[in-house]
């Protein structure tokens, strides 16, 4: 499993008083459905479209396609590869208090965000073209005029 999934048997004390009461879960969790329902509409809505009824891009779309899964892979690759080496270096008693500076951290301070919106932005380049029902297409700023 990658790091995160991992259970380090620490308790995140940001949330110990937002989740000690029934409301205060309740509330917490409701937010967390809805956004993540919210920021997966794109995914959703391009994923109902049929396969035949999407429209071709770049001559068939194998060039953005291609381009869209190179994107999506390197940036798992590199949100996975950073996250273990963030895990490994905070596990290391001798790194306590120190700022995390091996592997693909010594390039980036933030690798596992970059890695994030790699992905991100392959998905997006895939589904830009995605039809919506009555001819509209998907792009990064939705518009409901036809």
């Amino acid at each position: 499993l990658p790091p995160p999934l991992l259970s380090t048997g620490r308790r995140d004390a940001r949330l110990e008083k937002t989740l000690s009461s029934p409301s205060g879960a309740f509330g917490f969790w409701s937010i967390s459905f809805l956004w993540g329902a919210l920021v997966s509409l794109p995914h959703t809505i391009a994923a109902a479209v049929p396969v035949a009824a999407r429209p071709a891009l770049l001559g068939g779309g194998a060039v953005v396609t291609a381009a869209s899964l190179a994107l999506v892979t390197a940036g798992l690759v590199l949100e996975t590869l950073a996250d273990a080496q963030k895990f490994a270096f905070k596990s290391d008693a001798a790194n306590s208090g120190k700022f995390c500076d091996v592997g693909v951290w010594q390039l980036s301070q933030h690798p596992n965000y970059l890695g994030n919106l790699l992905v991100w932005t392959g998905e997006a380049a895939e589904r830009r073209r995605t039809p919506f029902p009555g001819g509209r297409t998907a792009g990064y700023v939705v518009s409901i005029r036809s």
